[in-house]
């Protein structure tokens, strides 16, 4: 349900984006017929490399996959299509403390508060690009917290009531969990989050799936780096097309628009704009046939490596627990059976 609820919110500020963008990019349709925008040849020699990384990928995946995937496929039929994909990019940084690293201690007690914004005394080691990861940075001893454990008290020892056949007595002994106080280290956790909505020609049902799959960037307009903004101009690919004027136009559209979004996309992640751009890229999409897994079709999505399959072919492990499994359900419904016959007249006496 968190998943769910987290993901409804997103796709109420991604769509709005996402149905602005289509409205100000309406000759997506034209790159990739345009000669001067078309990507070049597919590659035979790299397309057959990513065919057997995705194999190897697909074995990967676990035990009720079957080995050696590669001999299953029996190539009849390789068709792609080149796609053309707008997007506004957006990262975003925020900052949290964790604890860690409990232990005994004889410090005195401290609980210095972390200034963990103040970028000159802890800088952020910000990430090429736009990525979702999170940068632990544990703190040196200065930052400890030392506070008084809550199972003593802050004496040391523990006292407790002890009964027994005889009646009752009082025990002491030591905590074992501290000398009295305890210590932790402090992280500062610094995590970036991206969102990226994008429209793509055609359409796809499932954007996401195409996320990181520029071949080719036409123009790229930055808009916000290092939480202010900037003053980059685009970078345009060298071309005499006649759409990267509209592509200009466009930039300067959604620059407005991409203003009017921040608030809700700083506070969807919780932290602060740190990145932002617009660009227009192009890339293919690749279907395999294959005809020892009856006809199944495998797609590769623009550069990723490995396979997406509506189902794998199972391995013999899997067809031999499928095969097992109906006579030991039987068996031991048999054998539960006789046993309750057995018992029951014994209960009822």
């Amino acid at each position: 349900m968190t998943t769910e609820f987290k993901y409804k919110k997103l796709k109420q500020i991604y769509n709005p984006v996402a149905a602005k963008i289509r409205e100000h990019t309406f000759y997506l349709d034209r790159i990739p017929s345009d000669p001067c925008l078309r990507l070049g040849s597919l590659q035979t020699d790299l397309l057959i490399q990513r065919i057997g990384q995705g194999c190897k990928n697909i074995e990967e995946r676990g035990i009720f996959v079957t080995r050696n995937f590669g001999r299953f496929l029996n190539l009849i039929e390789i068709q792609h299509e080149e796609f053309a994909v707008a997007m506004l990019r957006y990262l975003t940084v925020r900052r949290y403390i964790t604890r860690s690293n409990t232990s005994g201690t004889s410090r005195w007690l401290q609980h210095p508060e972390v200034p963990m914004w103040d970028l000159n005394l802890f800088p952020i080691n910000s990430p090429h690009g736009y990525v979702n990861w999170t940068d632990p940075l544990w703190l040196p001893s200065q930052w400890d917290i030392v506070e008084t454990c809550g199972t003593c008290g802050g004496t040391g020892t523990i006292t407790e009531t002890v009964s027994d056949g005889e009646g009752s007595r009082t025990e002491t002994r030591t905590c074992g969990t501290c000398g009295g106080r305890l210590e932790y280290t402090q992280i500062i956790n610094t995590q970036w989050q991206r969102l990226l909505p994008l429209v793509t020609y055609p359409e796809t049902p499932t954007p996401e799936m195409v996320e990181d799959a520029e071949e080719q960037v036409i123009y790229r307009l930055p808009l916000t780096e290092k939480f202010s903004s900037s003053n980059e101009s685009a970078q345009v690919i060298r071309t005499s097309s006649p759409l990267i004027n509209k592509m200009h136009q466009t930039g300067e559209q959604l620059e407005y628009l991409h203003k009017l979004h921040q608030s809700e996309i700083e506070k969807l992640h919780g932290g602060y704009l740190y990145r932002a751009d617009f660009q227009i890229a192009s890339f293919r999409t690749i279907m395999i046939e294959f005809t020892n897994l009856g006809g199944s079709v495998g797609w590769f999505f623009v550069r990723r490596p490995e396979f997406y399959f509506p189902r794998l072919p199972l391995c013999w492990i899997t067809v031999f627990t499928f095969a097992l499994l109906p006579p030991l359900w039987i068996a031991l419904f048999v054998f539960l059976w006789e046993t309750s016959v057995k018992i029951f007249p014994f209960l009822v006496e």
